[in-house]
This record gives structure tokens, sequence and C-alpha cells, in this order.
């Protein structure tokens, strides 16, 4: 599995495994007709995104492919079925440093879009403004940032998505 292009809208479904050729989708379904059987999934891999700045926010790759991921989430129906799994997502960098922020990446899961919502928070203007940062620092009071301090060495970002039936 590769991750190409941005971790705007458009590409971050890429975390949740299912892609055609161009396009990118959220789609809890395929991953329970390719792996039937499993209660519980975890897909690893790593590489690197690229941020293109439309806005004057602060975060980093990780950081704003997470926000992409909450949204992305949030589309979906929060899980009450083996049709509806839950999903958490986590994305950090090995270096510990994200963006020139204090963050190394973000926690996210089906739950986040509907606590944002719950908090007066559109993650959408964020992401349009490149400020995944300012979001996740407001959200829950930070509790989905991940700050592991610096590390020491930069070998790529991790994507660890966790994929749980009922």
């Amino acid at each position: 599995m590769c991750i190409y292009g941005p971790p705007r809208l458009g590409n971050c479904s890429i975390i949740l495994i299912y892609r055609t050729r161009d396009t990118f989708f959220v789609t809890p379904a395929p991953i329970s007709i390719a792996c039937p059987g499993y209660e519980k999934l975890c897909f690893i891999w790593g590489g690197e995104t690229t941020v293109t700045l439309v806005g004057d926010g602060l975060g980093g790759r990780c950081q704003e492919m997470g926000l992409a991921a909450l949204i992305a989430l949030g589309r979906h129906p929060v899980p009450t079925s083996s049709l509806h799994p839950r999903i958490t997502v986590v994305i950090t960098s090995t270096d510990g440093q994200d963006g020139p922020t204090d963050a190394s990446g973000v926690i996210v899961s089906c739950s986040t879009a509907p606590e944002a919502e719950n908090q007066g928070l559109s993650p959408l203007s964020y992401l349009d403004r490149n400020d995944s940062y300012t979001f996740f620092s407001k959200l829950n009071g930070g509790d989905n940032l991940l700050k592991s301090g610096l590390t020491g060495t930069n070998l790529m970002d991790i994507v660890m998505v966790f994929v749980e039936f009922n």
C-alpha cells in the first residue's frame, strides 16, 4: 500500500484501504469482504504525503491527513453493526515533529467528527486554511494530538488503521 498525493479530502480515504484508479473511498464493506472472519484488523504503512499550502494555518502533513480522515470518517454512520466497524486512525511522524509544531501526529476515530460538531468546530474550515494543529488543539482539549517529543531519527510517517467489527 502506497500513500500518494496530498492528504486532502479527495485523497484522505487511502487511509481506509480501498481505492480505484483515481478515487479513494471510505467504505468499511470492502474491508469486511476482503477479510471475512476477522473481528479485528490492523493495517500499517509508511510514507510521506505533501501538503499544498493554501491557507495561513499551523500544522503538519500528519495532522492534515488526520483532519481529512476525521472528515471522511464523519460521513459514515457511527458503528452499530458489523457492516459499520469501529475505525481508529493513528498518523504520526517518526522524528516526533509534524510540521512546525510540538505534535508528532494525531489519533482520530469514528466518534471524533461528532465530538468536533458537539464542540462547535468545523473540520472542513480548518482543513481549508491548513490549520490542523489549531483544530486538534481545540478538540477535546488537545487530547487527539500525539506529542512524543523529538526521537532523534527520521525515517518516515507511519499510518496505522485499526478496524474492529462488532
